[in-house]
């Protein structure tokens, strides 16, 4: 049976190509930054949530939640609770920001 949505198993591997405008593009650079291209890893082992609530905040159906948001700032070092709702970096760490510059030069086709 096809499905129309994406699947995990066709989303491209590697850095996502993400500018971080969305919440969907920064919970892709989130669950890249803790177990690169290992999903099932990051969202049952170590967030203990639903694979299908992931895929949605990953797709942009589903928006991230307070309860959501507060689990991942207890469980990922170097992320903020501004840089989850609205994208600003000012205050995540150092290896979290090179990721994001590496995604944005990704998503602009500066880099491969």
């Amino acid at each position: 049976m096809l499905h129309k949505t994406r699947t995990w198993t066709r989303s491209p591997k590697g850095v996502p190509a993400v500018k971080g405008e969305t919440q969907a593009e920064r919970a892709q650079l989130i669950r890249y930054f803790m177990a690169r291209d290992n999903k099932v890893q990051f969202v049952v082992k170590f967030l203990g949530v639903s694979p299908s609530i992931w895929s949605m905040i990953e797709t942009g159906s589903r928006q991230i939640s307070k309860e959501m948001a507060e689990l991942l700032i207890r469980k990922v070092p170097q992320i903020t609770r501004d840089y989850i709702a609205v994208g600003d970096c000012k205050h995540v760490g150092e290896r979290f920001m090179n990721l994001i510059i590496e995604a944005q030069a990704k998503a602009s086709g500066l880099s491969r």
